[in-house]
Parts: structure tokens; C-alpha cells; sequence
């Protein structure tokens, strides 16, 4: 009779195996909660997506959470908020705030123009040579807006071993200065730095 009494009790006893392992599936899904909300990634099968292997485009998620920060007058998230965005199905998660995606060619569908003025150096294409030519022969290395034809062009019949350019490097989504972006963008031209043979 006593035995059966404390079977019972063992019985009506929460598992303690079973606690811990709830505490634990618990904690894991909070820490993914905030990972997710801290990357802002856009959404959850772009989350699920990175971590199994595959990137799936997230641009309209990242758009939307732009436009948001513009309307919300959200600084900070607008101005400095780096978020990893994939434009291509299976491509490589490039990190992009809200500010630099209008000097993205072609701009992302759906993003709105925003009045928030950011405290960040504005930059000119001719002042990257400052940062992108160091220690380089100035003679031989230049950056300039270029027309993308002529890059085009370049690429395909003078770039390599032996002919006029050693390399050829699209420094477009550099420029901060979003008035002279705008007015080159709009003539067909790249902001390109040249090396020289």
C-alpha cells in the first residue's frame, strides 16, 4: 500500500526533463525573435532561407522598412541602419542602408524619395580617388564618371594582361553626393576608377 501511494505521487509530479526542455525551446525562440528583428532581414523566409543555405530577394521587404524609417522620421535606422538585402534569387546578401539604396542602379522599385538629411561626409566621385588610389601612380589611376558604353567597351577590349587597363572598378554606390549621382545616373554615366597599364 505504501509503494503504490508513492508511485502515484511520482506520477502527479511535473517531468523535470520535460521544464528543461521547455525553458530551453523557449530561450532559443526568443533568441531568434531578436536576431531576426535586430538584422531586419525583412521576413521570415529570408530568415529561415540564410541560415539553411538559400537567399531568397528581399528588396520589397527592405523597401518597405526604408519607406517606414522615412515616414516615421526614423534617423537613425533611415541614416545608418546597415540591412542585409539580396537582389537576386540565390545571390550574396549585400548590406545597404536606406540612404545609399537610391544610388543603387536601377533603383529599387517602390522607394520613396525622403527629406531626411543624413549627418554622413558627402562624397563626390572625383574625391574617391583620395581613398581608392592610394599608392597608386596618380598618371595611371583616375576615377571619373564615365559613360557605361564606354566601360562596357573597355571591359571588353582593353582590360587585362597587355592592353590599356589593369583594372576597371564600378565606384558608383560610393558617391554620396546624391545630386551629382542623380544628374550623371540620369546621362547614362558610372562613377569608375581606371588603372592603367
Amino acid at each position: 500500500m505504501e509503494l503504490r501511494k508513492i508511485n502515484k505521487k511520482a506520477q502527479d509530479s511535473p517531468s523535470v526533463l520535460g521544464v528543461v526542455f521547455s525553458i530551453v525551446l523557449i530561450g532559443l525562440v526568443v533568441v531568434m525573435l531578436i536576431f531576426f528583428f535586430m538584422k531586419g532581414t525583412g521576413s521570415w523566409s529570408d530568415f529561415f532561407g540564410n541560415i539553411f543555405g538559400g537567399s531568397s530577394v528581399n528588396v520589397p521587404n527592405v523597401v518597405t522598412g526604408c519607406n517606414l524609417a522615412c515616414s516615421t522620421n526614423n534617423k537613425e535606422d533611415y541614416c545608418n541602419l546597415k540591412r542585409d538585402v539580396v537582389f537576386i534569387k540565390g545571390g550574396k546578401k549585400e548590406q545597404w542602408t536606406c540612404q545609399e539604396l537610391p544610388m543603387r542602379i536601377p533603383i529599387p522599385e517602390g522607394l520613396n524619395s525622403c527629406d531626411i538629411q543624413c549627418s554622413n561626409q558627402v562624397v563626390k566621385c572625383k574625391e574617391l580617388a583620395i581613398s581608392n588610389c592610394r599608392g597608386l601612380d596618380p598618371a595611371k589611376c583616375t576615377i571619373d564618371w564615365v559613360t557605361s558604353v564606354n566601360v562596357a567597351d573597355y571591359q571588353k577590349n582593353n582590360l587585362g594582361a597587355g592592353k590599356t587597363y589593369l583594372a576597371i572598378d564600378d565606384l558608383t554606390g560610393y558617391v554620396t553626393d546624391i545630386a551629382e549621382a542623380n544628374q550623371y545616373k540620369a546621362q547614362g554615366m558610372v562613377c569608375v576608377k581606371l588603372v592603367k597599364a
